[in-house]
């Protein structure tokens, strides 16, 4: 029940912090000055310890390399900084719905700008993981 209550208030929390517009589970959190449109995955964003997954998306304003969108997985070690695109699929389609190429399940470290929305909105996650981890058991 903490848990559960623990998250309304998260949502709650980024649901202030961020203009959104939810496409089922999926959350509008950044609008890029080129247009592009980015989406995390609420329902689905857990994490182990530290660690954050979170799906991700992102809708091209204009073609990249053919592609119109993009679905990732990102895992984010909160005490480390550091970032990993665990599962890789561009889409044909700005609707997810038609691959450009097979899921790509190399693992591969990337770098988040801590000027960007994508930083911004992971180290609220982070600071939430950090309450719950010394939140005395109940």
């Amino acid at each position: 029940m903490v848990h559960s209550r623990n998250n309304l208030l998260f949502g709650l929390c980024l649901a202030l912090t961020f203009p959104t517009i939810t496409m089922g589970e999926w959350v509008h959190y950044s609008t890029e000055d080129n247009g592009d449109l980015s989406f995390y995955n609420k329902l689905q964003t857990t994490n182990d310890g530290d660690v954050i997954f979170m799906p991700h998306r992102r809708k091209y304003k204009t073609s990249v390399m053919g592609s119109y969108s993009r679905e990732i997985m990102l895992r984010f070690s909160c005490n480390k900084n550091i970032a990993y695109i665990s599962k890789s699929t561009f889409f044909l389609d700005n609707s997810w719905k038609k691959p450009a190429m097979p899921m790509d399940k190399t693992s591969s470290q990337t770098i988040i700008s801590p000027k960007s929305k994508l930083y911004y909105l992971l180290r609220k996650f982070c600071k939430k993981i950090q309450l719950e981890l010394a939140a005395p058991p109940p």
